[in-house]
């Protein structure tokens, strides 16, 4: 309440369908009820989003938690629910120019190209022109792949550590999991068979 804006940036490699959007939606609220749910804190204690995953520790923006009610001297929950949220893909990924990558390395490791880096920087930019406010605060939501984390990592320069309230690893925006290391020949056979039954519904 006594930050005047939230803007939630979910760095996904899911392909946005209703569906999806709707996991994360959902996702997204029930980590704002978590944090809505704590009791108050006490004066010099904090509330802590929750921690990330080893493979999202690397950034350092994990500050937010208490604001100060100077009129009755303690402290009051700040309200998380985000004033927007951006739904963003990762850059373009060697999978996406190379079906073969996929039969040598795991799907998560797939990382981005040299134009999927200047797609997320270009991201980035235009990211800022958005949150233009003085007071802007942003949280980044991430999904576990490698080239979203890479996506993500050109995007944070972009704002000032003051600005980002929390980087938050999160495996339930991830893609359906493929599996282990696959044939070409039959990945490009079951897109195709996906393509004429529907995305969403093809298992």
């Amino acid at each position: 309440k006594n930050i005047s804006y939230h803007t939630y940036i979910s760095i996904t490699n899911l392909t946005m369908t209703t569906v999806s959007c709707q996991r994360l939606r959902h996702c997204l609220l029930q980590h704002y009820q978590r944090v809505a749910s704590r009791p108050q804190t006490s004066a010099g204690k904090h509330t802590k989003i929750p921690p990330l995953s080893s493979s999202a520790k690397k950034s350092n923006h994990r500050s937010f938690s208490v604001v100060p009610n100077l009129e009755e001297g303690g402290f009051i929950q700040p309200d998380f629910r985000p004033h927007r949220i951006f739904l963003m893909r990762h850059g373009q990924s060697l999978g996406n120019v190379d079906e073969s990558a996929y039969v040598n390395t795991a799907d998560w490791r797939i990382p981005i190209t040299d134009l999927g880096r200047k797609q997320a920087k270009d991201a980035g930019k235009l990211l800022r022109e958005k949150i233009s406010e003085d007071d802007a605060k942003v949280v980044f939501y991430v999904s576990p792949y490698l080239r979203t984390h890479q996506t993500l990592n050109e995007l944070l320069p972009f704002f000032d550590e003051s600005e980002i309230l929390a980087v938050q690893e999160e495996p339930r925006i991830s893609e359906q999991q493929i599996g282990n290391f696959q044939n070409v020949q039959q990945v490009l056979n079951a897109k195709d068979e996906r393509s004429k039954f529907g995305r969403v519904y093809y298992r």
